[in-house]
């Protein structure tokens, strides 16, 4: 594929040229100057160059696979939509596996048992121990938090935003992007429709969109389909500030329109602050009257993940750097990190 920004009399043109497509044109009319350089920004940014060609120049990009284009399309559907799904690089996915490691030297089935704020620690021969600080949900008993209680540990769930990552972060922000806060998200034999509360991560009127985000992705790739995946409310129009944040709550809601997006092992799925999700439901054999300390933990984690009995996603909170909306998104992650460690801006 070869994109060539061009220009045409009064509008501009990202024109592409292959050998399995005559041609196609994205337009941009007058005025959309902005959309035209983040467009021409994105594929810039995921092209692969060859190198090989002395007619390329600088405002022409190659993207030499299916899998960059469709990432090309994700991190446009994110700026959009409030929503996308990118395959992460084998970089990231090491840092994937590495906190996997991390979680098997954790006491599992202490997660449902500690109180809210409580500390739990891995050990490691080789390695300083890592924190980490428990917090509840206010809306069900089969869901935990454990966030990273110090730097160290964060540093660990940083890894997982690699360069490419970054990059794709960016170019939504408008700037640089920096990691706040990181978790495990845990459940255990499913969620129903009434816990599942649809939220925003971020919302505060003077928090505009493409501002701060939520990366998450499934831990282990024993990790199956048939588990809950991540429910949302697709943006309808433009941005406005004093959005009713009160809809978030309300139970009509939840018989909107909505869409869903799986959450699979290699790929992370990365939300907008300002969009309206909660998690799928699942597991409707649940027996509602039992409590954690009484469902079954004979079940290695493996073999745990892989039957849907838990479900275990990484998440990395990242909001863009050096922004002035910093005390609005301290002050909500505050709420949702409680006395974890927080990296601010």
């Amino acid at each position: 594929f070869r994109w060539q920004h061009l220009a045409q009399g009064p509008q501009h043109v990202l024109s592409l040229q292959s050998s399995c497509l005559s041609h196609v044109c994205i337009m941009f009319p007058p005025g959309n100057e902005q959309a035209l350089a983040r467009q021409s920004a994105c594929l810039q940014a995921l092209s692969c160059p060859t190198g090989g060609s002395d007619s390329m120049t600088d405002a022409d990009v190659v993207v030499n696979s299916p899998s960059v284009a469709s990432e090309m399309c994700e991190v446009e559907r994110l700026l959009t939509r409030g929503i996308g799904q990118i395959k992460l690089p084998l970089s990231s996915m090491k840092a994937v596996n590495g906190i996997h490691d991390m979680f098997l030297r954790l006491d599992t089935k202490a997660f449902f048992d500690l109180p809210h704020n409580a500390p739990l620690t891995a050990h490691s021969s080789t390695a300083e121990p890592y924190t980490f600080v428990v917090t509840h949900s206010q809306s069900t008993q089969r869901m935990r938090w454990l966030w990273a209680g110090d730097s160290s540990t964060l540093d660990v769930f940083d890894e997982i935003l690699s360069p490419e990552v970054r990059a794709h972060l960016s170019h939504v922000a408008g700037g640089r992007v920096e990691i706040n806060a990181a978790c495990y998200i845990i459940v255990r034999d499913g969620v129903t429709d009434t816990e599942c509360v649809p939220h925003y991560d971020f919302y505060a009127p003077l928090i505009p969109r493409s501002s701060a985000f939520s990366l998450m992705t499934p831990m282990s790739a024993r990790h199956p389909l048939c588990v809950g995946g991540l429910e949302f409310w697709p943006w309808v129009g433009p941005d406005r500030g004093h959005k009713d944040s009160d809809a978030a709550y309300r139970c009509d809601v939840r018989a909107s329109s909505m869409a869903v997006t799986p959450y699979q092992f290699g790929s992370a799925a990365i939300v907008d602050g300002r969009l309206l999700h909660r998690t799928q439901p699942y597991g409707p054999n649940i027996d509602k009257d039992a409590t954690p300390s009484e469902l079954d933990l004979t079940l290695g984690l493996s073999e745990a993940i892989a039957c849907g009995s838990l479900r275990v996603l990484l998440c990395v909170n990242a909001t863009r750097a050096a922004t002035l909306d910093w005390p609005q998104l301290e002050r909500l992650l505050v709420r949702q990190v409680g006395v974890g460690y927080m990296r601010g801006n």
